[in-house]
């Protein structure tokens, strides 16, 4: 009975985790030829956070109980995911904005490679999620104001969706994953469980913007403009 409910339980989690990245995917697919770079690189980023995410249950899947441990998967990700979302910006930033995405590359780059000498590639690097989630809260903030000034309408636009998802995302993942750093393990532990509640939604959130936003795409071909540093 027990094994039953763990079984419902697990069942149900991954459905949760994994039902708006299907809807975001296969609406990505039917709309790719309409896309637009920027939006073809989120489309990526998606494609691979679905591979990490089959890769992350797949090793838990042949570990032993009590001896689980995905996060070296996550950590690959976390520079996947970073990387891609910085092009995506530097798509949308024009000229000198061009020169602090390369800055802010190079201080999560710092901060992931420290975290890889003292801790290892099997302990998550939250200080690296919590950067690059600052950093992202900040871009995708300045652009959306910046589409808000020069869009007449942007809430018929693709990427303000996107955007909005993604900001929604990184902006709300900075208080509990703060919070999460400063426990010690056996609390991280008991904590697992408001973390991945907290986690999911923000991420079912995200990449529902997203499939909003590829859904845009078969009505409407207007497409973001790059901002300048006037």
């Amino acid at each position: 009975m027990v094994l039953n409910r763990n079984m419902l339980s697990d069942t149900f989690q991954i459905i949760n985790e994994s039902l708006s990245l299907v809807i975001a995917f296969i609406l990505g697919i039917r709309v790719y030829s309409s896309m637009n770079m920027f939006s073809r690189l989120l489309f990526f980023q998606l494609c691979g956070w679905l591979l990490f995410y089959c890769l992350g249950h797949l090793v838990t899947s042949l570990q032993p109980e009590g001896n689980k441990n995905n996060h070296f998967i996550y950590n690959i990700s976390l520079v996947f995911e970073t990387t891609l979302l910085l092009l995506s910006a530097g798509i949308i930033l024009k000229t000198r904005f061009k020169y602090l995405l390369i800055l802010a590359f190079c201080g999560f780059t710092t901060i992931y490679l420290l975290h890889m000498y003292s801790q290892g590639i099997h302990v998550y690097a939250l200080t690296a999620d919590i950067y690059s989630s600052l950093v992202f809260s900040f871009i995708f903030t300045f652009v959306l104001y910046r589409l808000f000034l020069n869009e007449s309408s942007p809430f018929f636009m693709p990427e303000f969706w996107m955007i909005l998802g993604l900001l929604i995302y990184f902006a709300c993942s900075i208080p509990y994953l703060s919070f999460f750093s400063f426990l010690g393990k056996q609390e991280k532990l008991k904590s697992l469980g408001i973390y991945h509640f907290i986690n999911d939604n923000l991420s079912n959130i995200r990449y529902i913007m997203l499939a909003i936003g590829f859904w845009f795409f078969t009505r409407t071909k207007q497409a973001i403009k790059p901002i300048n540093n006037e």
